[in-house]
């Protein structure tokens, strides 16, 4: 339970919206095929209806995987959810075959009592992203918990429609259609929820995601080498001309042993960004200007097939500030 206390703004907003929307679907796997039946369907058409149904969120779960990272991700969970109130306020209205069927097929009703449809498979994921890398098993298996805890509470709510007829003597197909409009505003509400989504659950473009990811991993390959460099105090040596790439050492950073106060700069192909304290910024610099021997002030040694750059001037600037601060303390 402590992890629940610790979750983020948009993990919440997935965990109320998964606990709703399972809930209506575990009264759909209950109320659905009686329903029908009342409604003077026959089996084979009450087959129809609920493979016409299984069907729709098979289509939805191809769509949302091809292509609810182009159109946003907070957008199609919120048009599943508006396509799902409109399939129960559909059965709520009408009980004729044809219609029930196109309802049915549109609004993905569910007739399984189990929620495996496009929403669950599109919050499957974005959930990694609302979490840190040591949470996301457990982050996962609260959100399957708390769809099944929605799925048997729906099947409890599926006793309903008879408490209704007994209790306040009402027809007992109304009765069922008024279930069904609790459906749709369920689903209603599981949309607002999701609205309330930041942007921070929508995907990147594959060429920023791509060039993130390069200069991450750059700048962890970079400080692991510097601070071995630093620990070993290796010489530096020339490098080949066949081999452009290469880790740079400045003597400020060579003398901190292993202090981690330093910037890097990091290459993306040709050219090399300044990456202060794992910051993207500031003009590239370009790593053709460092071949062979190096002056007095830098220190090089290969990197295995990428290049870094260790600078002085956040050191620098470090260092210069504490004996200014010291300075005006001892004035």
């Amino acid at each position: 339970m402590a992890f629940l206390t610790q979750v983020s703004h948009n993990l919440r907003l997935i965990y109320a919206a998964a606990l709703l929307r399972s809930t209506g679907v575990g009264v759909t796997g209950v109320v659905l095929g009686v329903y029908l039946s009342r409604a003077g369907l026959s089996a084979t058409q009450i087959g129809v209806v609920i493979t016409a149904g299984l069907a729709g969120a098979a289509l939805g779960t191809l769509i949302v995987s091809l292509r609810a990272d182009r159109l946003g991700r907070r957008r199609i969970l919120a048009s599943l959810s508006l396509l799902a109130a409109l399939g129960g306020l559909g059965f709520a209205l009408t009980d004729r075959f044809h219609a029930i069927l196109v309802v049915a097929l549109a609004g993905m009703v569910n007739g399984m009592g189990t929620d495996r449809g496009p929403a669950f498979a599109l919050e499957q994921a974005i959930i990694p992203q609302t979490t840190s890398t040591c949470h996301r098993t457990a982050a996962l298996t609260w959100h399957s918990l708390i769809m099944d805890i929605g799925h048997a509470g729906g099947a409890l709510i599926a006793g309903l429609p008879l408490l209704l007829s007994r209790q306040f003597y009402i027809d007992v197909l109304l009765a069922y259609k008024l279930t069904f409009g609790l459906y749709g505003a369920i689903n209603l509400v599981t949309g607002f929820l999701y609205l309330l989504l930041s942007c921070d659950i929508e995907v990147r473009s594959p060429a920023a995601t791509r060039r993130c990811g390069a200069a991450l991993s750059t700048v962890a390959v970079g400080c692991h080498q510097a601070r071995s460099l630093v620990r070993n105090r290796q010489p530096g040596r020339r490098l080949s001309h066949r081999c452009p790439d290469r880790l740079l050492v400045f003597p400020a950073l060579w003398n901190l042993r292993g202090h981690s106060r330093f910037a890097l700069l990091c290459r993306q192909s040709i050219q090399l960004r300044f990456i202060p304290h794992r910051r993207l910024a500031s003009p590239p610099h370009r790593a053709t200007e460092h071949h062979g021997l190096h002056s007095y002030s830098i220190k090089s040694v290969a990197d295995g097939g990428t290049t870094c750059l260790v600078a002085w001037l956040g050191i620098s600037y470090f260092t210069w500030s504490k004996s200014l601060g010291s300075k005006k303390s001892l004035s």
